[in-house]
C-alpha cells in the first residue's frame, strides 16, 4: 500500500493506493 498527501491552500487530501497505484480510498478536508 502507498499513501499520498496533498497539502494545498484550500484543502488537505489523503489518498491510499494499492500496489498497482490505483486509488483505493480518498479523504479531503478544507484547510482551516
Amino acid at each position: 500500500m502507498y499513501y499520498g498527501f496533498d497539502i494545498g491552500g484550500s484543502k488537505i487530501a489523503l489518498g491510499v493506493f494499492d500496489k498497482a497505484r490505483r486509488l483505493q480510498w480518498e479523504k479531503r478536508v478544507a484547510t482551516p
